[in-house]
């Protein structure tokens, strides 16, 4: 009878040990992802924040020729090496009711590629094709042109692709800055719901704080 007694306390001692073995790396396991998707949610957080800042450098630098676009010059200098998204880290958000935030974002990534595209499209236009026949007419860097003189050193076709190439980036850009801006904020306050007690990167403003875009 007592050795029956005794495998039975061994076998039960040995059912809870495994349970609780098993109940805390149930645990520990929990706390991991937590720490992963607030990881990966901070990340896009600041990668958005960052290309949020670029398009509004760029949209500083178009400002001045938002009227004549064709007049920009090229803006090579204020492009940084580009960051890239992780759209796939952040499927935790579909747990939290948040999925069409992750299509959101990854609409917001793709409009930024499309404009930083553009704009490089634009700056190889300007420098490979436009310059040169600026310089052969005697344009003054940063004088004001004239667009009937811009037309006449640049020929109609070449004149024809840099208006349409200008124009292109100013709406791209200011597109990408608007869906940037609004994915970055949503994401904001998803992590406020999602981890509440925990810190999280704020780098967009709430909605009655906004930056202005266009």
């Amino acid at each position: 009878m007592s050795f029956l007694l005794d495998v039975s306390k061994t076998l039960i001692g040995a059912f809870f040990g495994a349970a609780f073995a098993f109940g805390v790396s149930a645990y520990q396991q929990r706390r991991q992802r937590q720490r992963d998707n607030k990881a990966a949610g901070n990340l896009a957080t600041f990668v958005l924040s960052l290309h949020f800042n670029t398009l509004e450098l760029i949209q500083r630098e178009i400002a001045p020729h938002r009227s004549f676009p064709a007049g920009m010059p090229p803006l090579e200098h204020i492009l940084p090496p580009l960051t890239t998204l992780d759209v796939k880290s952040l499927s935790f958000l579909i747990d939290a009711g948040e999925g069409q935030l992750i299509g959101e974002i990854a609409v917001a990534e793709d409009a930024f590629r499309t404009a930083i595209d553009a704009l490089q499209f634009r700056n190889r236009l300007h420098i490979d094709q436009v310059q040169p026949l600026f310089e052969k007419a005697g344009f003054v860097p940063g004088a004001s042109i004239d667009t009937i003189a811009v037309q006449r050193a640049l020929g109609r076709r070449l004149y024809e692709s840099l208006i349409l190439s200008s124009q292109q980036v100013v709406e791209l850009v200011d597109n990408a800055a608007k869906q940037t801006f609004d994915a970055g904020e949503k994401l904001n306050r998803a992590m406020r719901r999602k981890f509440p007690k925990a810190k999280v990167i704020v780098a967009f403003r709430s909605a009655g704080e906004s930056k202005e875009v266009h």
